[in-house]
């Protein structure tokens, strides 16, 4: 996109100065104050051209951090009292995480931050997609390796947890925008839902659009199952009413 706006913009952080890629770096795009644009342009009040990013990309894997999800596992798959004392200490022992590594945050950290006013940011749009890194390897209470592979090693189960997750962070969304509306904010904002893309195992061998996602052979990470992923995303999203 910096490319693409070059000359009106600069990118942070500035890889060419710093080449030591961290994935949980926030990239930022702002006005260059010798764009041609900025005479023709009307800025908010509070704008800044030099703090106040046009867009942000914050890499968030599972829009909730670890803590959230666990929350959300604990509160509605083990309830309390459920399993009888020995099964209960068995589910309370273990953890709903592996040790793989995963980059994401809270609505509670993003939230606030789409919904400031200049100059701390200016943002109309928060666009996510989520379902790449829903696997059984890296939220491994889930995983199930009598299932096999055939069966995604317990991929049905991660995705019912997946609607149950994906409902709570749409009512958070919508709370979070509910409230910025009734404390006076009258900025637009909008909420868009990306469907997510699936990788595939032949992608070097294919040189043009298919009409069609090829059948999968090894089932690698979770991508055979991501249109299933999306659907629900988009079942469980509804209840969005961002105005």
């Amino acid at each position: 996109m910096s490319c693409l706006l070059y000359p009106h913009v600069r990118a942070t952080p500035n890889y060419t100065e710093n080449p030591y890629f961290d994935r949980a770096w926030v990239q930022n795009l702002y006005l260059l104050p010798t764009s041609p644009l900025v005479p023709e342009l009307r800025f908010p009040a509070g704008f800044s051209i030099e703090t106040t990013p046009l867009v942000t990309f914050h890499r968030v894997d599972l829009l909730f951090n670890k803590d959230d999800l666990d929350a959300i596992y604990r509160r509605t798959l083990v309830p309390d009292d459920a399993f009888g004392i020995d099964i209960e200490r068995e589910l309370a022992n273990k953890t709903l995480f592996s040790e793989e590594a995963t980059w994401s945050s809270s609505p509670t950290e993003y939230m606030p931050e789409f919904l400031a006013d200049p100059p701390q940011s200016n943002y109309g749009t928060l666009v996510v997609s989520t379902a790449g890194h829903w696997t059984t390897t890296l939220l491994s209470a889930f995983r199930d390796e009598l299932a096999g592979e055939e069966w995604g090693y317990g991929i049905g189960e991660l995705k019912e947890f997946f609607g149950i997750a994906m409902r709570e962070w749409a009512q958070q969304v919508q709370e979070a925008i509910t409230k910025y509306r009734s404390r006076g904010g009258k900025r637009p904002k909008q909420v868009v839902v990306r469907a997510y893309l699936p990788g595939h195992e032949n992608c070097h061998n294919l040189h043009e659009p298919v009409a069609e996602i090829p059948p999968y052979h090894w089932r690698w990470y979770n991508w055979p199952w991501i249109q299933d992923f999306n659907e629900i995303f988009k079942d469980r999203s509804y209840i969005l009413d961002v105005r």
